[in-house]
């Protein structure tokens, strides 16, 4: 595996690094997304002014549509005197380092060739090389909730005790702190914890362990919402996508109006019920939002439907594009295709080269994919088959809706790499048999 994990590193670093150069040389603002900016200001707020906040002046409102994980890290790095290049190359490691657990995670089920295989595949990745030279949640939020699966991965297989049990609950919970999508994932992987190697008073411990320590690693952040909003909440974010993908996307279609009209017509609304804003009661306005987005989704519930399972297709079979484009600076603003033709005539050069090597990488995840569960079927391998399938079934149930694109296929990549490089190599190591 060593060898593996070299060849791994190498090609992360490599592909990474590469981005990282042609942005820095030719368009340093490619690193900051429309996020990014939020990001930067909560993490200058807790550095100047101890609050968690996005307001750039007085009165600091406390934040709470935002988790801490990633602006505490940002804080972090900014004390230490890095500027945006500096924590892309944190980034970039990081990334490279989580690249590295997919192959540790593939190497555990099939060996080392599965290692290699998988790890290759995550190292390719456009879209998370993409990320990582982005100010963006996702690069951290892989890393934890990788280390989180593969620990796990290591209990269900019966290597590993409660302080390794333990120690995955601690990532999940920090995976929830900085991007809290993540927060209903370990209540989806109990069945697996029960049905795990030993008795039934031991898959019990298992279960009180692994859900006692994820809610003592987030507990710090709900107790300082509950004291300061006056309810032990996560966030109010996911108020926000309901509304914007799905309801906006819902009503867009309905009405025949671009997806930005159609978001601010809801804004509009919600306004209407809450004038007074989100600094004053965020989480009233948040249950506003939310009061909202179900009224247009009830009210047109096949049209949902339909927004969202075109939103799992961008999701899953979607290459990175137009937001490649304008990191590198070859593109003025985002933009929609509808076909063949405008996609010719909408995408650069460089990056319609980039959609080509990413049709073709997804085409040999995706195979690989299905090879390496139907391996761990004939293996009888349940407990890792079902994690496997798990983990993009669980995020494949958000919100995606309108506006979903190949970003939000970050947190899938770790279970598909795994199963696509335990199939490559067990269809390799077949035909070499043969």
């Amino acid at each position: 595996m060593r060898a593996s994990y070299g060849v791994v590193l190498i090609l992360a670093l490599a592909t990474r690094l590469l981005l990282f150069g042609w942005i820095l040389r030719n368009h340093p603002e490619g690193f900051l997304e429309a996020d990014s900016r939020c990001y930067w200001r909560i993490s200058g707020n807790l550095l100047e002014h101890g609050a968690f906040s996005q307001r750039e002046a007085p009165p600091w409102h406390p934040d709470v549509s935002r988790t801490p994980g990633y602006p505490l890290c940002l804080a972090a790095l900014r004390r230490a005197g890095l500027g945006v290049p500096g924590i892309v190359l944190v980034q970039i490691l990081l990334s490279a380092a989580t690249c590295l657990g997919v192959a540790a995670m593939a190497g555990a089920l099939g060996g080392s060739r599965a290692g290699l295989f998988a790890g290759c595949l995550a190292a390719l990745d456009l879209p998370t090389a993409s990320l990582a030279n982005s100010l963006m949640t996702e690069t951290l939020f892989l890393a934890t909730f990788t280390g989180a699966l593969w620990t796990f991965l290591i209990v269900l297989l019966g290597r590993g005790g409660g302080l390794l049990l333990a120690l995955s609950a601690i990532l999940m919970g920090c995976s929830a702190l900085v991007r809290p999508i993540a927060m209903f994932f370990p209540f989806a992987a109990l069945p697996l914890l029960y049905l795990s190697k030993g008795g039934r008073s031991e898959s019990w411990r298992r279960i009180a362990c692994w859900m006692g320590v994820c809610l003592l690693t987030v507990s710090p952040w709900l107790l300082r919402n509950w004291a300061r909003l006056g309810k032990p909440v996560l966030c109010t974010f996911g108020s926000v996508a309901l509304l914007d993908n799905q309801a906006a996307g819902a009503l867009s279609a309905e009405k025949g109006i671009p997806l930005d009209e159609a978001r601010l017509r809801l804004r509009q609304r919600i306004e209407e019920g809450c004038p007074e804003g989100p600094d004053a009661d965020p989480l009233g306005y948040s249950g506003r939002m939310s009061k909202v987005a179900w009224e247009v989704i009830l009210a047109n519930p096949w049209t949902c439907l339909k927004v969202q399972a075109r939103g799992i297709c961008a999701v899953l079979f979607a290459p990175i594009r137009s937001s490649l484009d304008l990191q590198l600076g070859l593109s003025a603003a985002g933009t929609q295709v509808g076909g063949w033709s405008q996609l010719l005539r909408m995408t650069s050069r460089p990056t319609l080269v980039l959609v080509g090597a990413q049709l073709l990488l997804l085409a040999v995840l995706w195979g690989g994919y299905g090879a390496g569960l139907r391996v761990l079927w004939h293996r009888k391998s349940w407990l890792p088959l079902a994690l496997l399938c798990l983990v993009p079934a669980y995020f494949c149930l958000a919100p995606l809706g309108s506006g979903s694109y190949a970003r939000f296929r970050a947190p899938l990549l770790p279970a598909l790499a795994v199963a696509a490089g335990v199939g490559i190599a067990g269809t390799a190591g077949r035909r070499t048999r043969g």
